[in-house]
């Protein structure tokens, strides 16, 4: 664990990340931080929005960086819990950690800025606020795609399909990315091409599949699925 120092006032002074003094000369961290605040801040019944304290309560822990490993994860946790609370919910849909994770570098150089900026929350809180807007749209749409396979299987609950053509469906429906041929299939579930075809045959014949407007040489196909019926 990092060797935590004291200033004259009293307040706590962790090293940062670099094992540096957090901001310069030996003005430290925010009084409320060094001195163990915190889950105060996440705890508090305070006028600032639930979504900046997420924010700030991450950026105080990474920077105060009290363990040798894992402080990253420790303070996606504080964040997802003060996120949680903001929303009077147990939990939260969508997943800040793993938007995180597909924005490491934006991370990593978002906290270095706040770093070298003695703090600032400017640059942090815009990159962080934008962070969980992504990560609340990626959320929308992992939950539009559920809804659409499960729309798309009870509708076809009864039809005569065979186990290839269930598993590549569903393959397609988790979100296939490109055009579907018969050879890109054929690839993907290794079997013969014109087995292949033969099973698309038939699928287009079910009105499961429709073929794509454009050269009929290189034909590619999308699943229907029927939109969902408007209220």
């Amino acid at each position: 664990m990092a060797r935590r120092r004291q200033r004259a006032d009293g307040h706590c002074l962790w090293p940062n990340r670099k094992g540096e003094d957090p901001l310069p000369g030996a003005s430290g961290i925010p009084p409320a931080a060094g001195n163990g605040q915190v889950p105060c801040l996440v705890n508090a019944e305070q006028a600032i929005d639930g979504v900046l304290k997420a924010a700030i309560a991450h950026l105080w822990f990474v920077t105060i960086h009290p363990f040798e490993d894992s402080n990253g994860r420790i303070g996606r946790a504080i964040a997802g819990l003060a996120l949680a609370r903001s929303e009077d919910l147990g939990r939260t849909f969508h997943s800040l950690s793993r938007q995180i994770a597909k924005e490491r570098k934006g991370y990593s150089g978002s906290l270095e800025n706040a770093d070298r900026c003695g703090l600032d929350l400017t640059g942090w809180a815009s990159w962080f606020l934008g962070c969980l807007s992504r990560a609340v749209d990626g959320a929308r749409e992992m939950h539009r795609q559920a809804l659409r396979k499960a729309r798309f299987w009870t509708i076809h609950a009864r039809s005569p399909l065979n186990e290839r053509q269930k598993l590549m469906l569903s393959r397609c429906l988790e979100g296939f990315k490109g055009q579907l041929t018969a050879r890109k299939w054929s690839k993907i579930a290794h079997r013969p091409l014109l087995t292949v075809e033969r099973d698309m045959r038939e699928l287009l014949e079910l009105g499961v599949l429709s073929r794509d407007p454009g050269d009929r040489k290189k034909a590619s196909f999308s699943v229907v699925v029927p939109d969902e019926p408007s209220l």
